[in-house]
């Protein structure tokens, strides 16, 4: 059996040690008269003891910044300063089990208190139940505080911003991708937006959050990626960065330099077919003059003959290579979002890419 001195179901019945009053109801009196005395004895196992046994409110629920409506000060005042590091610990982490983040100042520190109660990624493991948690609650661990404010589905939060940005800070890919799919995060570009999320810190994040938005986005994600695989084996001068600071490769440069990788990404282009590209803005990522199609299709008649076939009027003067800025004017994913948006459904008879 453990040894604890925390019995308060053989003390606190005893009518002669029963509070006045004013004190309010007695099982809420003898709360921080349990604590004062483990404390004072560091009786670890009494104080998490004490923990599951503290009740609580349905009202007292868990904010977005990780705070709940139970009153902590006087167990701040009276608690926590006197304990032990060790003893500290094990009331913060049993706190932290029942949905209580107290002591948690900052982003960092709340995180560590959900990664070690397995709260991170959802509700985690309920508290071992031990013979002397039964016999201080029959009804278990008296209710656990739900994190749906803190962690909500499918919705933006303070928390979820800080750790999809604290996961591509720190080079955690396979971390953020759970994250995502457990949490519904970033499903569409309009909630991809809400969460305010600094891609341009490491290459890989554009490619993991950009791809995960469906086959109308993955254009932009393809660029993302070719700016980052190829980045050692291009001049920096073929490189352009988007409205958000985030590098890409613009299709012109990916068909002089790769032409299978051209191909492959030109799928995924928002037109409806390749001589389109020729018709496009200079500005635009996805623009490439006829030399350098013709070039890039030159290993494969096939290709030649279906784009090159009848191409008469503007198309067939455009022969210079597009001109840009090293800097694209608005974000690249909103760019192919918006051209997909109002691209011209194929007619049939018309040259498609493939």
């Amino acid at each position: 059996m453990e040894k604890t001195h925390f019995w308060p179901r053989l003390v606190e019945p005893m009518a002669f040690l029963q509070p006045p009053a004013e004190a309010g109801p007695p099982a809420q009196a003898w709360q921080h008269c349990w604590l004062d005395f483990l404390v004072a004895h560091q009786d670890w196992r009494g104080l998490a003891a004490w923990v599951r046994s503290l009740p609580l409110r349905s009202t007292d629920l868990v904010n977005e910044e990780g705070k709940s409506a139970v009153d902590l000060e006087k167990f701040e005042q009276r608690g926590l300063r006197f304990c032990t590091s060790f003893s500290r610990e094990v009331l913060l982490q049993q706190l932290g089990r029942r949905g209580i983040f107290c002591g948690a100042q900052s982003w960092e520190a709340l995180l560590g208190r959900l990664t070690s109660c397995g709260k991170l990624f959802g509700e985690g493991q309920r508290p071992e139940v031990t013979p002397l948690a039964t016999k201080l609650d029959e009804d278990g661990e008296g209710g656990v505080l739900p994190l749906d404010q803190l962690l909500p589905m499918a919705k933006m939060s303070p928390f979820h911003c800080f750790f999809i940005n604290f996961c591509i800070n720190n080079d955690l890919p396979a971390l953020l991708l759970l994250y995502l799919q457990r949490y519904d995060l970033a499903t569409t570009m309009s909630s991809l937006k809400e969460l305010n999320i600094q891609q341009s810190q490491r290459p890989w994040a554009p490619l993991l959050l950009v791809g995960r938005l469906g086959n109308p986005h993955l254009f932009a994600a393809s660029l993302h990626h070719a700016a980052f695989v190829y980045m050692s084996d291009i001049p920096s001068d073929r490189l352009r960065e988007d409205a958000e600071g985030v590098p890409f490769l613009p299709l012109t440069n990916l068909a002089e330099s790769r032409p299978i990788a051209f191909l492959a990404t030109l799928m995924f282009a928002p037109v409806s077919s390749a001589i389109e590209l020729l018709d496009s803005d200079e500005d635009s990522p996805w623009a490439v003059d006829k030399a350098t199609l013709q070039k890039a299709v030159a290993a494969y008649p096939g290709l030649c003959e279906a784009f090159f076939q009848g191409v008469e009027g503007s198309r067939a003067k455009q022969t210079s290579a597009p001109k840009f800025d090293r800097t694209y004017r608005q974000s690249l994913v909103e760019a192919v979002t918006s051209a997909n948006a109002t691209r011209k459904p194929l007619q049939r008879g018309s040259k498609a890419m493939d």
